[in-house]
């Protein structure tokens, strides 16, 4: 009692159900769609095959994260998907994708964003944050310059030392493949469409 939930899908007259789990589950979308297509394959969903290793689906400690920071009003990023263990193909809903738009005021009026284009400034801002800290420990000062590496997926910190002006350490940092407004990957395409 208290943590228990039922997943299921209700349609017309029918209820199936698909899971009794805990309020934790609802980070695990993919697993409840597995389970949904073992029971009842193909009636709930049209499953389309990540033939291309592309990456379409996120995992589950990001889908929690950004799912739980409320001033992104998260829905969902990418497609929820499983591995389907009879084929080893990565399965995902076709229509199953974030259409959330976050709205910001500014005195030039209002900016309608997709909530992609959110998240990817906002996980590039708090990378950059922790790269900051990370050379500031090591080298004992802050960088002063940062270059993008696009072709390499890079960022180029260039850190002062103490001989002077014009003498820098260059230190290079990956970027993720999360979500980035710098480095846009396969899952980051934006529709700016409303």
């Amino acid at each position: 009692m208290g943590d228990d939930l039922i997943y299921a899908i209700v349609q017309n007259e029918s209820i199936y159900v698909i899971n009794l789990g805990k309020h934790n589950d609802i980070f695990k979308p993919g697993e409840l769609i597995e389970a949904c297509e073992n029971e009842w394959p193909g009636m709930h969903f049209d499953l389309e095959s990540d033939d291309n290793n592309s990456s379409i689906s996120m995992d589950n400690d990001f889908f929690r994260q950004n799912a739980c920071n409320p001033q992104l009003g998260f829905t969902l990023l990418k497609p929820a998907a499983f591995t389907d263990k009879t084929s080893g193909k990565v399965k995902y809903i076709s229509n199953h994708q974030n259409t959330a738009m976050i709205s910001y005021e500014s005195q030039e009026g209002t900016w309608n964003l997709p909530l992609k284009c959110v998240m990817a400034f906002d996980h590039e801002e708090k990378l950059i944050y922790k790269f900051i800290k990370d050379i500031y420990f090591h080298y004992g000062t802050f960088p002063d310059s940062l270059e993008l590496d696009l072709k390499n997926r890079k960022y180029i910190f260039k850190v002062p030392t103490i001989r002077g002006y014009g003498d820098y350490i260059i230190t290079k940092r990956d970027a993720h493949r999360y979500l980035t407004a710098s480095f846009p990957c396969d899952e980051a395409e934006i529709n700016w469409q409303l």
